[in-house]
């Protein structure tokens, strides 16, 4: 499935996939546009870009290894979690108090993003994010949550339960290197969306698809957008 229909499918949503993959991308990209819907007064945005209707989320972008940092002296259950929330986003400028962040936890008005949880750094400090998430779902079931993690972190007690869904970023295959090529070229020469690829634009895109396609040592390794943009 595409990650569109994974997001209206699943509240409760667990990406994982290999380094380079494009986890943190696409949590910065589900907080753009759901940004960008709510500062435009356009939830067509959301809709078109991520198949979220309305009433939508305030998005809140985390990360694993900070709130990892933020629970050290601290005991890892909600009252912690919540002040982290409040404590990130003053940081960011939004001042809002503890009892602000629970209300609207209450009110099922949040998107929760974490990126990142194999980047906490042991196994049991993994264990505690994870159930301090599953905490947060118990009691605040009502907002979207989306996590990110690498495959080999994603184990053991580490995995994360009360109904979240887990969805693995598949490797590209050869039509998948050829968007993201034509994408990378259309950029690279400046070729509005929508119109087709001029005659430099072109030779380039069939340059490297040439060179990547026909390559039996570089089109295993051009699997993922990271090391797709490396070659």
């Amino acid at each position: 499935i595409d990650i569109q229909t994974a997001l209206s499918e699943y509240r409760k949503l667990v990406i994982v996939g290999d380094p380079g993959s494009g986890k943190s991308t696409f949590l910065k990209y589900i907080a753009l546009m759901v940004a960008r819907s709510h500062l435009e007064a356009d939830t067509s945005v959301a809709l078109e870009k991520l198949s979220l209707p309305e009433p939508l989320p305030i998005p809140i972008l985390l990360s694993c290894w900070d709130l990892s940092d933020w629970l050290r002296g601290r005991e890892g259950r909600l009252p912690a979690l919540i002040g982290f929330i409040a404590d990130r986003l003053k940081s960011l400028e939004f001042p809002v108090t503890t009892e602000q962040i629970e209300a609207l936890l209450s009110s099922g008005g949040c998107c929760l993003l974490f990126d990142g949880l194999d980047e906490v750094p042991t196994d049991t400090q993994r264990s505690v994010v994870s159930r301090l998430l599953e905490d947060c779902v118990g009691k605040y079931g009502s907002n979207r949550y989306v996590v990110t993690s690498r495959v080999r972190a994603y184990s053991g007690d580490t995995i994360l339960k009360s109904d979240f869904t887990r969805c693995d970023i598949e490797p590209f295959d050869e039509a998948d290197r050829g968007e993201f090529l034509r994408n990378w070229v259309r950029l690279l020469f400046r070729v509005p969306a929508g119109d087709g690829l001029t005659a430099d634009a072109a030779a380039e895109f069939n340059k490297l698809t040439a060179s990547i396609e026909g390559n039996d040592r570089i089109r295993p390794l051009a699997v993922n957008p990271l090391l797709l943009t490396v070659i």
